[in-house]
């Protein structure tokens, strides 16, 4: 819990800390999402081979004891370390074996994750359309499962996309749907990063008296 609660304040060494002590207090099924808990939090900080040697560990785990979802988990948390560091291909080999495992056990919600990662990895790569379709997929499979916080991400990705393809009312659209979820759910990191996306599209639109309240500090407060 320490850990947890550090990790949301961007504690980072405290947040390492915390983990790697609990650690060796823990049965194997509560050290793996204790190790991907950690691996993220290494992520932050730059160390990304201590990041992967930890999802390597957990992944061993769940196979130790045949915890198949826990296995494409930590797939999935390898390909998208992966694609951060730029190794696009490595990347999707893994978001695949993950997405492939999560479809095999039935969870929805890990097959739309790695769709949704792919899709990322398209859009970093600048093939937009392929970046479209995988996101459309992910949010058919979000919307099915009533996930919101990730169905505003996604409709925010596909604005992005829409915006770098000059589709700039399509752009608008899709952010201002993001926006009225991410407002619904109250997370209010991601309103900010929607009112800033929102913002930049009409800009491009020159529609400045409409931009300039969308990145003011009244507006984040929603």
């Amino acid at each position: 819990m320490a850990g947890g609660a550090a990790q949301v304040r961007y504690a980072n060494t405290a947040a390492i800390s915390y983990y790697e002590r609990v650690l060796p207090l823990l049965s194997p099924l509560e050290a793996i999402p204790t190790l991907l808990k950690l691996g993220k939090v290494l992520e932050l900080t730059g160390a990304w081979k201590k990041a992967g040697a930890r999802y390597q560990e957990a992944f061993e785990v769940a196979e130790q004891i045949g915890d198949r979802q826990s296995q494409a988990r930590c797939q999935a948390a390898t390909g998208d370390l992966l694609r951060k560091q730029g190794l696009f291909a490595e990347s999707n080999d893994w978001l695949e074996l993950a997405r492939s495992n999560f479809d095999e056990i039935g969870d929805q919600a890990g097959v739309g994750q790695s769709l949704h990662a792919a899709g990322t990895v398209a859009a970093m790569q600048g093939d937009y359309p392929k970046a479209r379709g995988l996101y459309e997929r992910s949010l058919a499979i979000r919307r099915e499962i009533d996930d919101k916080t990730q169905i505003a991400s996604l409709l925010s990705n596909l604005g992005i996309i829409a915006r770098y393809n000059n589709d700039l009312g399509t752009a608008r659209t899709l952010m201002e749907q993001s926006l009225e979820i991410r407002r619904e759910v109250g997370d209010r990191w991601a309103i900010a990063n929607s009112l800033n996306n929102l913002g930049v599209v009409l800009r491009d639109m020159r529609a400045l008296p409409e931009a300039r309240p969308s990145i003011s500090p009244r507006a984040v407060r929603g």
